[in-house]
Formats: structure tokens, sequence, C-alpha cells
């Protein structure tokens, strides 16, 4: 019990030692400009002392605060003096170009610079205290503190501004192939690739959603220009869907209409048979014309899906939903049944709930506890 290790979250300031910190500066901060200052510099205490110093100088305290950056006048002549210019010519190389990632691993690092040994740069950076977090206990992953990666992403602006684009199209083939929906559609559009990265968000956003992350769905959506969206069919209805999810009830109907007129060619990203089929899905979702147009577009999307595709299973359950709604609960029970045949976690969940509303109603309580308890094992099972 001799040894103890005091690493960087140990000297990071906590919100109270930051308090006492920042009071000795006649800076005028709140508690919530101090709660900002702390989570932007992640408690770094040299970080701390030059936002005292600058907001002690700022006429707007606010707008001060809203704005500091690794950009700011005073955290970039720190980084750049005492932290940039004391590692090596290569060292320094590898930091500006993989300030684009928010995350890191060895060889994400060797695509993006196009040079190898990425995943040794990381540990002894990491080992200097280079401002290199790691991310888990196997040394696979990090990131830099937040302040250091924006400061790192601006002197790539500034030193190398052709060469962005390409680190960024670099990640976004890597992140893309490995699997990294989320950040690689980021790096994509960073990067000018507006068209594959909506094609590869085109594919997963519905994934995302059976996964429970709308927002992070919600987030790439807006990430795009609206006239993108606009012109895009499968990224329209993609955030028609996203929208109706999200209960954004107007948002929702501005782009199914505007993906109802838009035009697309080439094999669909989204997986669907065809843009009738596509459209008609989420139209039988989102039930714009009520529940007998719902219907009708639910069936639509059943006749034309494959029986093997999830979106046949995803008809089904639309079609047994509209059915229930009009009132033709026993009409609806082969549709959920076929549902329930299905390896699609949510979908199976809704329609055994349905099914044990079904069996309730029809007064066979021991089958609907039955199936109810189904549901819910099967949401518990799978998470």
């Amino acid at each position: 019990g001799d040894l103890v290790e005091i690493g960087a979250s140990d000297l990071a300031l906590s919100v109270e030692e930051a308090n006492q910190l920042l009071a000795s500066f006649d800076a005028s901060l709140d508690q919530a400009h101090i709660d900002v200052l702390v989570a932007r510099t992640e408690g770094w205490p040299a970080g701390l002392q030059l936002a005292g110093l600058a907001a002690a100088h700022a006429t707007d305290v606010g707008s001060f605060v809203e704005d500091f950056r690794g950009t700011d006048r005073d955290v970039a002549d720190y980084l750049l003096s005492e932290v940039l210019e004391s590692i090596s010519a290569e060292d320094r190389d590898f930091v500006v170009e993989t300030s684009i990632l928010s995350r890191l691993s060895g060889d994400l690092c060797d695509v993006v610079t196009g040079r190898p040994g990425g995943a040794e740069t990381l540990a002894r950076l990491e080992r200097s205290n280079t401002f290199v977090i790691p991310l888990d206990r196997d040394n696979r992953w990090y990131r830099y503190h937040h302040l250091f990666r924006e400061f790192g992403a601006a002197e790539l602006r500034r030193t190398r501004p052709d060469e962005e684009r390409l680190l960024h199209r670099r990640a976004f083939e890597w992140l893309r192939d490995a699997g990294q929906i989320a950040d690689a559609v980021r790096h994509g559009l960073a990067g000018g690739e507006a068209d594959a990265a909506a094609d590869l968000l085109c594919g997963h956003w519905l994934g995302m959603m059976r996964t429970g992350r709308a927002e992070t769905a919600r987030a790439l959506i807006e990430g795009f220009a609206p006239e993108f969206v606009a012109n895009h069919q499968p990224l329209g209805l993609a955030a028609a869907g996203v929208y109706a999810m999200t209960g954004h009830k107007r948002l929702a109907r501005r782009w199914l209409a505007a993906a109802e007129t838009a035009t697309y060619d080439g094999p669909r990203p989204d997986g669907m048979a065809s843009t009738a089929s596509s459209i008609a899905l989420l139209r039988s979702s989102m039930a714009p014309d009520g529940v007998d147009a719902a219907l009708a577009d639910g069936r639509i999307a059943l006749e034309l899906e494959a029986p093997d595709s999830p979106h046949h299973t995803l008809a089904a359950l639309l079609v047994g939903r509209a059915l229930v709604m009009r009132g033709d609960v026993d009409q609806s029970t082969e549709f959920f049944e076929e549902v329930d045949h299905s390896d699609l976690t949510n979908e199976r969940a809704y329609a055994l709930a349905e099914l044990s509303l079904g069996h309730l109603g029809r007064g066979d309580a021991e089958r609907a506890l039955a199936t109810a308890d189904a549901a819910r094992t099967l949401m518990h099972e799978t998470g």
C-alpha cells in the first residue's frame, strides 16, 4: 500500500475547487459560468486560470464563457508554446493531423496520417501527459482533451487548409468499414462526401432508432443542409421517419412531402425494394391521412417487400396496427403472429403486446398474461 498513482483525473479541479480558484479574479463569473468553464477545461487548472484572467478583462462575460474554446488566444498561445513546441516535429504533425478525430486508435490514426506507428505514438503521448486521455484499459482507444483537440484542429486549418478534407475522407472510409456509422457520417460531411454520408445514414437510421439512439439519428440528419435533404429522397424519407418517431409532427410531414416529390435513381440505400415501397411504409407508419389510408399503404409495402425482408416484417406490423385501430382485432392476429416469428426485437415485443390485448379483449386473461410476459422477457433479455 505504499504506492499511490496520481493521474490527470486526480489533478483536475472539481467545481468547488474551481470556485476557489476563480474567486481570486475580478471576473463577475456566476455559478453557471463556472460550471461551463469546468466542463470545457475538464478541470485543467492552467486552463481555468487562463479563463479567469481573460474573463476579468472581458466586456461581456456571458459571451466570453459561451465562446471559450481551445482557439481562445491565451489558451492557444499556452498550448503552442508549452505543449506543441515541446514535442518532436513528427509528433507535432501527428497531433495536428489527428485532431479531426473525436476518438483515436492506432489503426485509425495510421489511415488518417498515412503513416504507421499510430498506436506507439498515442501511448508515448499519453505517458508524457500530452493531453491524450485513454478510454479503455487495453490502450486501444484514446481521445484528446477537448481544448487541445480544438486547438489542434485550428492549427490544421491555419497551417494546412488544403489537407483537412482529405484527412476527413480517410477517416470516413475507415469508420464506415469499421461499422462506426455516426462518426463516419460526420467525417463524410466534413470531407465533402455528402452523398456517400447520406447513403450510409439511410442504411442505418432505422437501426439507430431501434436501439435507442434517436437523438443521434436526429443530430446526424440535422448535420446535412436542408436543401440537400430535400433533394436526396432516401434521406428525406429518413428525416421524416426520425422526426415522426421523436414526436416532431410538423417536421415529419414537411420531409415526407418533400420526399414524395423528389426523385432518386439507383439502388435504395435503405435496403427497400423500391421507392414506392419506402414511401408506402413511411406513410403507413405516420398515417397522415387516417387509418384506412395507413392500412392501404401498409398492404402496398407488404406486397412490394420480399417475405424475408425486415421491411416486410415492419409492414406486417403496421397492417396489424391499422386493423386494430379500425376495430378488426381478430383479423390483425395473423399479421402480429407473422411479426412474432421474425428476429426484430422491438417489432416482436410490440406485436406480442398487441396480441396480449387481443386475448384480453376476448376474455382469455391467462393467455393475455402469458403473451405480455413474453414481450417483457424479450425486452429484458435483449436490453
